[in-house]
């Protein structure tokens, strides 16, 4: 949110320098981005990425929508799934002074008892030994107080028995140090998305199965409809090509791969 402290609040920006200059030469007596958003909120049509909508939504000014459109309706699954996922890696753990790594193998029982039983206990150390400071923590300790009260908030929401006895999957990525926790399933949580509208829009060039949408998004078929309409254009002037075979195109290969290509079209 603060532009200053690059995603900070505005107490983390305030004092805090950034490319030699006060960060509270940014600021403004109001800021221009609390402003934005709280307009936003309130406002009767509002346009917002996923994210911004989360967002908005904690807000006690945020009244569900008449009509609520999601764009790229197929990506609403892996948007909630991203919403409700448990993430935290060694790095972020070690700098909340929480050494002991979690279990190595992908049993949800065994990671359930590391998180309740040495995550949350020390996550709550964390942030009242902190608390304790009082107005006179220095700013790093804060940052690592709202970092903790985060991640816990996020565990505790997970280890709840009618939420962790739905199912997770363990993910690791052993390279960067990360590991997650996902539901098998949105469904149960689909609500936190579709309680933002009345009504609710899901709009969608590459949506393949309508009733396999609905059901991942616990939305009674009954209660759908669905409208498909023939394309706009002429497939001819949209064509599919196939025999370009010219190297991959990534950014690693760009240098190498996207002149080739260039040259095949």
């Amino acid at each position: 949110p603060c532009r200053a402290s690059k995603g900070g609040t505005c107490e983390d920006g305030f004092e805090m320098s950034v490319g030699g200059k006060k960060a509270n030469q940014y600021c403004q007596p109001v800021c221009p981005y609390l402003v934005a958003r709280e307009e936003a909120v309130n406002s009767r049509f509002t346009i917002m990425n996923y994210a911004s909508l989360w967002y908005g939504m904690l807000s006690d000014a945020f009244v569900p929508r008449e009509l609520l459109v999601l764009d790229e309706g197929h990506s609403s699954e892996s948007q909630l799934m991203l919403q409700v996922e448990v993430g935290m890696s060694e790095r972020q753990l070690g700098r909340l002074g929480i050494t002991a790594r979690a279990p190595n193998g992908f049993d949800i029982t065994e990671h359930g008892i590391w998180l309740d039983e040495v995550v949350d206990p020390q996550l709550q150390q964390v942030i009242q030994r902190v608390g304790s400071m009082g107005g006179g923590a220095p700013k790093s300790e804060l940052k690592r107080r709202r970092s903790a009260a985060r991640l816990l908030a996020s565990i505790r929401q997970m280890m709840s028995p009618d939420i962790f006895d739905l199912g997770w999957l363990v993910e690791r990525d052993t390279t960067a140090g990360k590991i997650s926790y996902k539901p098998l399933h949105v469904r149960p949580f689909a609500h936190r998305l579709l309680d933002a509208g009345e009504r609710v829009v899901f709009m969608s060039a590459s949506l393949i199965n309508p009733e396999v949408v609905a059901e991942a998004l616990n939305l009674p078929w009954e209660e759908c409809t669905f409208l498909q309409s023939d394309r706009a254009y002429p497939p001819e002037n949209r064509p599919v090509r196939t025999d370009f075979h010219v190297g991959k195109v990534t950014r690693k290969t760009e240098d190498e791969s996207w002149p080739l290509l260039v040259s095949a079209i």
